[in-house]
């Protein structure tokens, strides 16, 4: 079967990863810090154990919510994907875990675009 009947209309595709991060074994309310490549505009979130979950945030510390937050400035509970917005520099995405993920590892997978099954111009981004 050619991998191109596997691709549907809408089916997007990150490019090959220009760069991949780890968090490295994650402690229990301790963020770390990834720092985005200047050129990537779409990250892919993986960890270690699906069981266990992590919180991220986007150019600030991420933080473990621990009662309602309605302010809009939450982080993200185990993300799949992001898009970044065009390339910039100092940028960072901020990981923590609480007490269920100790000892979980997270890797970023950073790209400069998504490729799409249909079209002439097959690439998003840059």
């Amino acid at each position: 079967m050619s991998p191109q009947a596997l691709i549907c209309t809408h089916a997007q595709i990150m490019n090959a990863p220009i760069f991949v991060c780890s968090t490295g074994i994650l402690a229990a309310a301790t963020p770390a810090s990834i720092v985005v490549p200047d050129e990537a505009t779409y990250v892919v979130f993986d960890r270690s154990n699906v069981a266990q979950y992590f919180f991220a945030k986007k150019d600030a510390v991420a933080a473990v919510p621990s009662t309602l937050d309605n302010t809009g400035v939450s982080a993200v509970v185990s993300p799949r994907e992001w898009y970044l917005g065009a390339p910039a520099t100092g940028r960072t995405i901020s990981i923590i875990t609480d007490t269920s993920g100790v000892g979980l590892i997270v890797t970023c997978s950073f790209a400069t675009g998504l490729t799409t099954g249909t079209g002439t111009d097959r690439t998003i981004g840059y």
